[in-house]
């Protein structure tokens, strides 16, 4: 690229003034009109991935600026056209607006197509597995003289193709990224890659485009997987009683050359890493799994060179892996063990999670003066059902309060005046029910209130205590009602509006003494559908509900965060206009959920530098992180997460794994191996037959639908080595299954069961016996036995609540 285009790339946001429509000068080449309409190029839009990329009038390196403001990174626009200038390599996208007025476009100019992003997905490999990559932050030695010093080699992240743009904070802490772009598809050398954090994006959702990519780095600086295939210790060969016992821990080596000569002798090399036994001498794998059964394990990375794919008698395969390190200082020097960091990592996935949700509970008085306004509540849920359903990535959750009195003469008690409800998701049918049957209820006529006042005290109680929030949830109490409450038990100075407001803002004592926030408060959002002027009884829902908000303020004040100002009250007698309220709170919650969830994501990437967090966040990270002193050093430091690529055995000896293959399995593609297997249950003429087995399980294996003349015996256990495939692929369907043939069966349907429960977050046992197959011949069978227990397998890549995912053993439970 030449210097110029360089300078104009650098300095566009500094010197490019807001334009006009009218100041834009964009021409087609060769004569040709401006197109009136999208060109049908796939998806008919493109990202901006270049920040400061100033648009040309022509598809051409040298042309001039079309006078169109420089491009925001990830900004979406409509893609027009395409140009390849006649003899170069680089195509260029025509990037325009829509008028306002629907009549056309606002042509902004032509882009370099590998600075725009084409696609809402990651980019594919052959076999159709989204191509991941991860980060690779390394210490290395620089010799000074006669010194020798460490000194961490950290990744620039870009904000366009190309070492001298704009820079975004460098990703501190390890992730899997996935690859939107590839700025040099032809040398897997030279150039960069655009990751994002997760596989799509909603290309209808503004911002989402932004949210999901982050930025561009060197291919050099990229470790690429391109599988769903990695190794995890083997736990089982470690432990007491185990036949053969494998005694020495397992080690990965920084080469190939290393890794035979600890064949030789393994005090001549030292490792890159070694695996970690607790005092028993056991491997602390498992333990790793049940704390995060998402844990990162090590990803198999193909080996290129072919003197460097190395299998032995005794040892096995040589695996080339790559592993997650430390956390180091610019100096090389661990302020954090890998452990530590995953602990970290921990808590803020679950803080993520939490923190994307947003959870509603209504409180309203269902007395027969408010028929109108318990109508619009009704409407208001389904307007948010309807909301939550458009757009994938909102995760909100509802629950309904009614309040009324109650009767002491026919035998009700004031539990009698509350019907309250847990909190569920807004996608559960139950939600639309209750809101349906609300409206129904309203247009019947609701019951008559009495006298003037209510139970909305013990409606608001009742109501906190049994929705059952979450613990870092944004979550808004909506009470909607016209009179003030009964107050049996309150002392007429604010006892039980504390109450209330204790169970708004969880404050606890710590162990020190000091007051700590147990989780995000809790906002009160009250509305008054009547003038509290009208009585006295209407003035004290005014009176008691700031009362409340007045009592949460304290508390908040406790733990230094008053300024939250959570809640709030408001009159409000128009119908329509209570559920545009409601609808605007709900999005400004929305608003702030986005927010806190976004600062989280920085967090967990290490994206600390120039990152301010809110008060609440802070306080939340001091009582939840196991050491809260170190994250804080952690994030004051100019450091990283080390990633390392290097090389490990298969084997400990001849007879004894030393490590286990995985794969990574999404919910989807499990549950569609499940449903497939469970035919293995059903009569033989109705089972998979041994090619649709095979085209099954290679499917799944390789992410794609395959042939079973087309499919690849890649993994290990893939091989044609199975009786079961064998015989698949020598007889015609319907030739009786010998006895091994029959055996496997039995084994794979084993593994449907445990396929089944690990999609279902359970684990059951079985008992062993025998089926009799004729001819005095019998095969093991496996039945359940006993109850099932709770065991979560599944989780979540980063930032997906969508993409649920499984590791899988490749001995135990791959069929």
């Amino acid at each position: 690229m030449s210097h110029r285009p360089v300078l104009l790339f650098v300095l566009a946001v500094v010197l490019t003034p807001p334009a006009r429509a009218a100041d834009f000068v964009v021409k087609m080449p060769e004569g040709r009109e401006l197109p009136r309409r999208p060109k049908k190029l796939g998806t008919p839009y493109a990202w901006a991935a270049a920040k400061g990329y100033l648009p040309r009038q022509l598809p051409a390196q040298d042309a001039e600026p079309s006078g169109a403001p420089a491009a925001e990174f990830a900004e979406k626009f409509i893609l027009t056209d395409e140009w390849q200038p006649e003899g170069q390599k680089g195509v260029y996208y025509l990037l325009s607006t829509a008028l306002e007025d629907g009549s056309g476009y606002r042509h902004h100019g032509w882009v370099e197509a590998r600075c725009c992003i084409r696609e809402p997905f990651a980019l594919k490999n052959s076999f159709r597995i989204h191509r991941k990559a991860m980060v690779v932050n390394t210490v290395r030695s620089v010799r000074e003289g006669l010194d020798r010093e460490r000194t961490l080699a950290e990744v620039p992240v870009l904000l366009g193709p190309q070492a001298d743009g704009p820079q975004a904070a460098p990703f501190s802490l390890f992730s899997i990224y996935f690859i939107y772009a590839d700025s040099n598809p032809g040398d897997p050398e030279q150039g960069f890659f655009l990751l994002g954090k997760q596989p799509t994006f909603q290309p209808n959702k503004v911002g989402d485009a932004a949210r999901v990519v982050l930025g561009w780095v060197p291919k050099g600086r990229v470790c690429q997987w391109d599988t769903r295939e990695a190794l995890e210790w083997d736990v089982a060969s470690t432990r007491p009683g185990t036949a053969r016992r494998r005694a020495d821990p397992g080690q990965v080596y920084a080469t190939p050359e290393d890794a035979r000569k600890a064949l030789e002798d393994p005090k001549m090399v030292r490792p890159l890493f070694v695996e970690p036994f607790d005092d028993d001498g056991v491997s602390l794998q498992r333990r790793r799994e049940e704390r995060d059964p998402g844990f990162m394990r090590y990803p198999i990375i193909p080996i290129k060179d072919p003197k460097n794919q190395i299998t032995t008698p005794d040892r096995g395969i040589l695996y080339k892996v790559g592993f997650v390190g430390s956390f180091v200082d610019e100096k090389g020097r661990e302020l954090a063990s890998s452990e530590e960091v995953e602990d970290i990592q921990r808590v803020l996935g679950r803080l993520r999670r939490e923190m994307e949700l947003t959870e509603i509970l209504f409180v309203i008085d269902a007395t027969a003066s408010m028929e109108k306004y318990y109508r619009a509540a009704a409407e208001t849920i389904l307007a948010i059902v309807k909301a939550v359903r458009e757009d994938k990535g909102r995760k909100v959750r509802i629950a309904v309060t009614s309040y009324k009195d109650f009767e002491a003469a026919k035998g009700q008690t004031i539990d009698d005046a509350v019907t309250s409800r847990k909190l569920v998701d807004a996608n559960d049918a139950s939600v639309g029910e209750i809101a349906e049957s609300m409206k129904a209820q309203a247009k019947e006529g609701l019951a008559g209130g009495g006298d003037a006042r209510e139970q909305m005290f013990h409606g608001l109680r009742r109501g906190l205590r049994d929705a059952v929030f979450s613990q870092f949830a944004r979550k808004v109490v909506v009470l909607i009602g016209d009179m003030g409450s009964h107050d049996p038990g309150g002392d007429g100075k604010g006892k039980t509006e504390r109450e209330i407001a204790r169970q708004l803002v969880a404050v606890e004592a710590g162990k020190d003494g000091k007051p700590f926030l147990d989780r995000s408060p809790i906002e009160l959002y009250a509305l008054q559908v009547i003038d509290p002027m009208k009585s006295a009884d209407a003035q004290a829902f005014k009176d008691q509900v700031q009362k409340i908000l007045a009592c949460a303020a304290e508390e908040l004040d406790k733990v230094g965060l008053k300024e939250l100002k959570k809640g709030g009250y408001l009159c409000e007698t128009d119908a329509g206009e209570v559920a545009r309220r409601i609808l605007a709170r709900f999005d400004e919650l929305r608003e702030q959920s986005d927010r806190l969830t976004l600062q989280v994501e920085k967090l967990q990437r290490g994206q600390w530098a120039d990152l301010k967090i809110g008060a609440e966040l802070e306080r939340i990270l001091q009582s939840e992180l196991r050491d809260p002193d170190k994250f804080d050093k952690l994030r004051r430091s100019r450091g990283a997460q080390v990633f390392h690529e290097g090389y490990v055995w298969q084997k400990a000896s001849p007879e004894v794994l030393q490590v286990r293959l995985k794969y990574l399995v999404s919910g989807g593609d499990l549950a569609q191996l499940v449903q497939a297997l469970e035919k293995l249950s059903q009569p033989p003429s109705q089972r998979l037959t041994g090619r649709q087995m095979v085209e099954l399980l290679l499917g799944t294996a390789i992410g794609e639908k395959v042939s079973f003349y087309d499919a690849r015996l890649k993994a290990d256990g893939l091989q044609v080595k199975s009786p079961l495939l064998l015989h698949s692929f020598g007889p015609a369907d319907g030739t009786p299954l010998t006895r091994e043939e029959e055996q496997e069966l039995e084994r794979v349907r084993k593994k449907y069961f445990l396929l089944e429960d690990i999609l279902k977050n359970r684990v059951r046992d079985f008992a062993e016996t025998e089926r009799d197959i004729g001819a005095g011949e019998k095969v093991k069978v496996w039945k359940l036995k006993g109850e099932p227990r709770g065991r979560t397998r599944e989780f979540h890549l980063y930032g997906d609540k969508d993409a649920v995912y499984f590791w899988l053993d490749h001995e135990e439970e791959w069929p």
